[in-house]
């Protein structure tokens, strides 16, 4: 459930979604509790191509992924609450349409490019 422009009604929603265990979108950035006990903080290429990314685009898309976690803390205390409690995984992919490929990761601050 796509959040960012939600009503509060709708962001109330989509948050008790995620505590349901349910991923939610916020700013182009997908979160979602996964069974081993991360937060996975997912983000997307802009490129069409999969060969067009780049760990750099990777490393710019995670940051802008930590600043889009903070923001979406500081708009609901039920959130944050989940994510200072789980450890975090950052996931840069490409999105093919029907699917997507994980091309870099982030956890315990260490960056690895997948591809």
């Amino acid at each position: 459930m796509d959040i960012t422009e939600g009503s509060g009604q709708r962001f109330q929603l989509g948050i008790e979604q995620f505590l349901a265990g349910q991923s939610i979108t916020f700013n182009e950035v997908v979160f979602w509790k996964d069974p081993t006990g991360f937060l996975i903080v997912s983000s997307f290429s802009d490129h069409v191509h999969l060969g067009s990314s780049s760990p750099s685009e990777a490393l710019e898309k995670i940051g802008r992924s930590k600043q889009v976690l903070r923001s979406l803390a500081e708009r609901s205390e039920a959130f944050a609450s989940v994510a200072k409690s789980l450890p975090h995984k950052y996931e840069f992919c490409h999105d093919y349409g029907k699917g997507s490929v994980l091309l870099a990761a982030e956890a315990g601050g260490q960056f690895k490019w997948c591809n």
